[in-house]
């Protein structure tokens, strides 16, 4: 078996609409499709894309005031997000969340990412992560790239990946 990419990761929201807005008017996502949720007819479920067709389904109440699930952390529990944004789009990003009314922290420069923290309105925890070289949505270009990292970081005997690895 080979597993050819991910389809969407499936978060469970407190207010689908709040969601719905936060993922497509703060982080262009767009709305595919909404139906009815299958499994809990007291639910619906919405798939958001990017642009290179990665997918969040977000699933709620009908009803805004029942919950489905309180939220907890733990084994099993996804810890965050990682939405890469090209580095022009990282650069821009306090403007724009800011113009969408979304709080995010300051800039954090880890090894060879650049990274925002913020939370959507459910209390997932998101990263908005860029690296040298992603410069487009082709994410096998990306990978590639970060592939020759790797590669580079070995001949370094480096214990990190760090941003002298991406150089050509």
């Amino acid at each position: 078996m080979e597993v050819i990419g991910i389809g969407y990761l499936a978060i469970i929201c407190q207010n689908l609409q709040e969601s719905i807005n936060f993922y497509c008017k703060g982080l262009g996502f767009e709305e595919i499709y909404q139906e009815a949720n299958r499994d809990d007819v007291e639910s619906t479920q919405v798939l958001l894309m990017t642009k290179s067709s990665n997918g969040i389904m977000l699933i709620g109440p009908n009803d805004p005031k029942m919950k489905l699930a309180e939220k907890s952390m733990g084994v099993g529990s996804m810890q965050y997000l990682t939405l890469y944004v090209t580095n022009t789009e990282l650069d821009k990003a306090f403007y724009t969340l800011s113009n969408a009314g979304i709080q995010i922290s300051e800039e954090i420069q880890r090894g060879y990412e650049r990274i925002i923290f913020l939370e959507d309105p459910n209390g997932t925890l998101i990263t908005l992560t860029s690296w040298p070289n992603i410069s487009d949505v082709d994410t096998n270009k990306n990978k590639e790239t970060l592939k020759q990292a790797v590669v580079n970081k070995t001949k370094s005997e480096s214990g990190y990946l760090d941003k002298i690895h991406f150089k050509k």
